[in-house]
């Protein structure tokens, strides 16, 4: 896919409990959050996004990176 292996680590960590794929470089998620590189914030994908959904996405994020032992 062209990204590091932090990249591909942090992506195989949310797609056992989200449903993911790639979208480009960014990590998509649910079809409603995006994880653009550095992968450390999540942002709406679209302007219909649920709020809460990136909220949510972010605290997996964040749990996951800290399993992984990266900041």
């Amino acid at each position: 896919m062209g990204v590091t292996q932090e990249a591909q680590d942090i992506f195989d960590a949310l797609a056992r409990t989200l449903p993911c794929v790639w979208d480009g470089k960014a990590i998509q998620v649910m079809d409603e959050v995006r994880i653009p590189p550095p992968y450390a914030a999540c942002e709406a994908a679209t302007e219909a996004a649920d709020p809460r959904a990136v909220e949510r996405v972010q605290k997996v994020l964040v749990h996951e990176k800290s399993k992984l032992g990266l900041k």
